[in-house]
């Protein structure tokens, strides 16, 4: 029971780190004010996950209610293609956006174990939850990098057409 506690511990302070990299992009996308909203969102449904994180560790029961945070991005992403002349946000910051995605595949690898090792139905079933937010979340932030890296290739060929996958 220790080590899964301590793994739960692991897990919230990878997305204390995970929400503070969305916090500071988002003063980034001032000439993006689309991304800038996607990255608020990112941000805020990973403060609700820590919280069920932190309720888990306190061997309480987090109450889960769906998001629609994907939902909601998806039609930003459509909104942006439809309007064809947007700005993007710093390509300095490409570095910060590919070290999220690398926190994101390590948080992931991390509830995978956690699943595997959790015996009460409940906890997996809100680990389960949180896994799936956080492979939506790895998809939001590589279309934000491919749309950072080729805006008009991005527009063109809708790259953010797949989000029906999820």
């Amino acid at each position: 029971m220790e080590d899964k506690m301590n793994l739960i511990d692991e897990a919230v302070s990878l997305e204390i780190t995970t929400e503070e990299f969305y916090r500071n992009l988002i003063d980034t996308c001032d000439y993006n004010p689309e991304i800038k909203k996607i990255l608020i969102m990112l941000a805020e449904d990973t403060a609700i996950q820590i919280t069920k994180l932190r309720q888990l560790n306190q061997y309480m029961r987090p109450e889960h209610r769906d998001s629609d945070f994907f939902l909601r991005a998806k039609e930003i992403f459509k909104a942006m293609q439809n309007r064809k002349n947007f700005g993007v946000c710093s390509l300095d910051q490409m570095g910060v956006y590919e070290h999220v995605l690398e926190n994101l595949q390590k948080t992931i690898a991390m509830y995978e174990d956690l699943i595997a090792q959790m015996d009460d139905e409940r906890q997996n079933e809100i680990l389960n939850i949180i896994l799936q937010e956080k492979r939506k979340h790895v998809y939001l932030i590589d279309n934000i990098v491919e749309l950072l890296r080729h805006p008009e290739q991005w527009v063109e060929n809708g790259e953010f057409t797949h989000f029906d996958e999820f």
